[in-house]
């Protein structure tokens, strides 16, 4: 069980201190360890019902339905063409662009945050 407060908010925000102090005062109690643990449950509920998912559409596609209705829900499978993928990379190196030119066109994207579950080791 990990305990925390906000106090250290009082220090960097500086107005409205009265929402502040409420918050700095309230202790919250949080089970981290709990809510790893039913964060990898729930991934791995996710993982067995998206191994079934794909299973039933893949009845569905041998039996050679198109369309066909439930009680609930319908369903409509047909094959789509994707557009074409253009290798950017291939023709650049190609092209033997300089360093000067790649440089003057690349950009740093921006970051994103990973949560990553996995089982523990010896659990």
């Amino acid at each position: 069980m990990v305990q925390y407060t906000t106090h250290g908010l009082i220090a960097s925000i500086g107005h409205n201190w009265g929402n502040i102090m409420n918050t700095a005062l309230n202790v919250v109690n949080v089970d981290f360890s709990g809510l790893v643990d039913e964060l990898g449950l729930i991934k791995a509920q996710a993982a067995d019902l998206k191994a079934r998912e794909d299973a039933i559409k893949a009845q569905l596609q041998d039996a050679g339905i198109t369309t066909l209705e439930g009680k609930f829900f319908r369903v409509a499978i047909s094959e789509t063409q994707r557009a074409p993928k253009i290798d950017w990379e291939a023709i650049a190196t190609k092209l033997e662009p300089s360093h000067q030119l790649v440089t003057a066109h690349t950009h740093a994207q921006a970051s994103f945050t990973v949560v990553r579950v996995s089982a523990r080791k010896g659990a």
